[in-house]
């Protein structure tokens, strides 16, 4: 028998949905930043705080979804970003030009809590103050008003960044727990790392803890 991949229980298998409905820009989209980003362009998933603030934009204008980069500071929230549907790259590596080059290229934000990192290159890369996952998580949601919607939890693998495709039941009969091949209907996979997905106790548990953080 070939070698099962691991296990992971808390992604259903309907549908992805890897586009969500865009984001308006109408004046107060974030908020007021207390960032230090210098810049403010839409440059479709790329944006760049000016003048300190945001700027009224046209509500005509708008932004598409929004894809990160996280360092190696970062691995917990690149999870949970992807867990409510954000395309988030995970790089942990010393050699930041790499993680600058990858944001540039994939217009991507990049999250650190790299002081230096966000000094050199402030139009692309937000500050992280907090210092443990929830509290990160919970500031970047606020700070780039994410949307969080039911359709787009648990699309996205949580390992390695890749939309996840249902696959059939009958295909996963000798991948997962007999008691889970029983008990489940719905299984997703992972293309990339070969993960089958199934709704399990966690994902009851990730919602109830978006609920209490938003």
């Amino acid at each position: 028998m070939a070698e099962q991949p691991a296990h992971t229980r808390y992604v259903w298998g309907s549908n992805p949905h890897p586009a969500m409905d865009l984001l308006l820009l109408d004046g107060d989209g974030f908020g007021r930043t207390e960032s230090n980003w210098k810049n403010i362009e839409i440059e479709e998933n790329l944006i760049k705080l000016k003048n300190g603030g945001m700027e009224k934009q046209s509500p005509s204008r708008h932004l598409s979804k929004m894809k990160f980069i996280a360092d190696g500071m970062c691995g917990g929230l690149a999870r949970w970003l992807r867990l409510i549907g954000y395309d988030t790259l995970y790089f942990n590596t010393p050699r930041k030009i790499e993680i600058i080059r990858t944001a540039e290229r994939e217009k991507r934000i990049v999250l650190t809590k790299d002081k230096k990192l966000v000094e050199n290159y402030p139009e692309i890369v937000f500050y992280i103050e907090g210092e443990n996952t929830e509290k990160q998580f919970e500031e970047v949601v606020k700070k780039f008003n994410l949307e969080i919607k039911e359709e787009n939890l648990f699309k996205i693998c949580s390992i390695c960044n890749t939309t996840l495709e249902n696959i059939e039941k009958e295909k996963v009969k000798n991948l997962v727990p007999e008691y889970v091949f029983n008990t489940k209907e719905e299984f997703a996979i992972c293309r990339k790392c070969n993960k089958i997905y199934w709704e399990g106790d966690h994902c009851r548990y990730i919602r109830e803890k978006l609920k209490k953080l938003f």
